[in-house]
């Protein structure tokens, strides 16, 4: 298994991590960043948050959340008509690929999709050594599907959560790469971005272990060998950093249940963070009603009885 355990303590640095977000999907950063702060007491720690278009109400939102934790807040506004002459395209999903540019005093970052929340300290992914490589990121068994050249199935990576080494992007010229790739593929890659990542960082990267991204497929999926083992795999299980809800059976999303086995952690951050009370019933009711977990098909050598209970 590629990967490498961290072998400092970092818990004296400041930690930078970056979420992107819209006015669409802000109320899932808050609720992804009360879940981090819920478990992160200790050291300096700032929350970069990219979007296009929050205005002061949203953010100080994220403010005000400052008088009962500690950390720093910092917004960057994404220029999308600059972002699309950069690569072509703007959707939403690639807007991470502007963070080196956008935050050019930073040496390293977290980054963390909104469709997420934590279940152990941010400061024990940061102590995360790179070992010299611009970015670690758990390994994801779709890439065995997908038909790209180039890319190596036993290498793919999930881009939900990531260790950036922005210095060593920024010095690699990291940007021009994705740039360059995204245009010869015609911007119509599978996983877009993501894939990307794969292609140019395919040497240039790590895997974490599991446990700082427990998605869906890692739960429903014998792990793929070469990538991680069964042990590791049930370690991840019973004793997630992060949990991931990629997939289409999301736990606020009615009519479906839910496919992964810490649903009911988003579902408690949800209730405590500082979301409209709309949201909050909403989903609410999607525990209620479809909020029963779908187990796999398939025999594995775990089940629901590994969880980890809140």
């Amino acid at each position: 298994m590629n990967t490498a355990n961290g072998t400092k303590n970092t818990m004296d640095d400041i930690i930078h991590v970056a979420f992107v977000s819209n006015q669409k999907y802000f109320p899932f950063v808050l609720i992804a960043v009360t879940s981090m702060l819920h478990y992160h007491r200790d050291g300096k720690l700032v929350i970069h948050l990219i979007h296009p278009d929050l205005g002061d109400k949203e953010l100080s939102i994220l403010r005000g959340m400052q008088k009962e934790h500690s950390f720093d807040f910092e917004a960057h506004l994404l220029n999308t008509s600059k972002f699309a002459e950069d690569f072509g395209s703007s959707r939403p999903i690639l807007w991470r690929l502007a963070i080196p540019e956008l935050m050019p005093d930073v040496p390293r970052v977290i980054y963390l999709d909104c469709d997420l929340v934590f279940c152990d300290d941010v400061a024990k992914l940061w102590a995360f050594d790179l070992q010299g490589m611009s970015l670690a990121a758990v390994g994801d068994r779709v890439g065995r599907k997908l038909t790209t050249p180039g890319l190596a199935p036993l290498k793919y990576f999930n881009s939900g959560v990531m260790i950036w080494n922005l210095e060593q992007m920024r010095e690699r010229n990291a940007m021009a790469q994705w740039q360059k790739v995204f245009r010869e593929h015609n911007c119509q890659l599978q996983f877009a971005d993501q894939t990307l990542l794969n292609l140019v960082h395919r040497d240039d990267s790590l895997f974490l272990p599991q446990n700082w991204n427990l998605h869906n497929s890692i739960y429903r999926n014998l792990p793929l060998e070469g990538m991680y083992t069964v042990e590791e795999t049930i370690d991840a299980i019973r004793n997630p950093g992060i949990v991931h809800f990629t997939g289409h059976h999301k736990p606020w999303i009615f009519w479906k249940f839910t496919h992964h086995p810490y649903a009911s952690r988003f579902w408690h951050f949800a209730l405590q963070a500082p979301i409209p009370l709309g949201l909050k019933v909403k989903f609410f009711l999607k525990r209620i009603f479809f909020g029963r977990l779908h187990e796999p098909k398939c025999k594995l050598p775990w089940n629901a009885s590994d969880i980890k209970p809140l």
